[in-house]
């Protein structure tokens, strides 16, 4: 068997690859080296190595979608004009994904918002009120809905950070968030989060070195 590729740390298209996962048996018997990625977008992903090094995986998936909008806007839509779509579609669509953690806990749009004249009203809100193309539209309680009292705009690495389901987690009596933990340790955070949701013990995670190192 032919020694595994190692492809950790180099970035591959939006991929970057974090950790080598093991070799996995293919139907016709032959081996194929996995490894972990993450994407720019956030998302965590598993690919195969030859797959990476074919250059036909650009990200987990995203570049497609982003072709996608990019088409969208040149139709005449503005990103925020999806920021108001997208709040609308989470808080009342009970088919979108995220509908359980917006409108079927209770999260709702103000009237302003809403109706004819909704997209209008939104759009002055934004605009006079810091709002630029990378910002995320943030609620600043999480239990209350979307509302000019209730909002603001913030950078992506802020609403990662008060999140409410952030991952708290307790060890020799000490409870912090995970990111809290990965800093104080020098883990990095996606390859730790990634093997604590596949069974390993919190410091296990923190501190067991990757198969393979960066540029090893």
């Amino acid at each position: 068997m032919s020694e595994p590729l190692n492809l950790v740390g180099q970035k591959i298209g939006r991929l970057t690859v974090v950790d080598y996962l093991g070799l996995r048996k293919r139907k016709d018997g032959r081996h194929n080296s996995w490894f972990l990625c993450e994407c720019e977008c956030g998302c965590m992903t598993e690919k195969m190595g030859t797959v990476l090094t074919s250059g036909k995986v650009k990200s987990c998936g995203c570049y497609r979608k982003d072709k996608m909008h990019e088409l969208y806007y040149k139709g005449g839509k503005s990103k925020l004009y999806d920021v108001w779509r997208m709040m609308k579609s989470r808080c009342l669509d009970s088919s979108n994904p995220h509908y359980h953690n917006y409108g079927g806990r209770g999260i709702t749009i103000c009237d302003e918002w809403l109706g004819k004249t909704g997209y209008e009203n939104f759009k002055k809100w934004a605009e006079s009120h810091g709002y630029k193309d990378g910002l995320t539209l943030d609620r600043n309680d999480n239990n209350k809905g979307y509302s000019p009292e209730n909002c603001s705009w913030q950078t992506m690495e802020f609403q990662s950070n008060h999140k409410r389901n952030n991952r708290y987690i307790e060890m020799n009596g000490v409870t912090k968030t995970l990111a809290m933990w990965c800093k104080e340790y020098g883990a990095e955070y996606s390859r730790t989060r990634y093997r604590i949701n596949h069974g390993y013990t919190l410091f296990d995670a923190l501190t067991k070195p990757p198969l393979f190192k960066k540029g090893a």
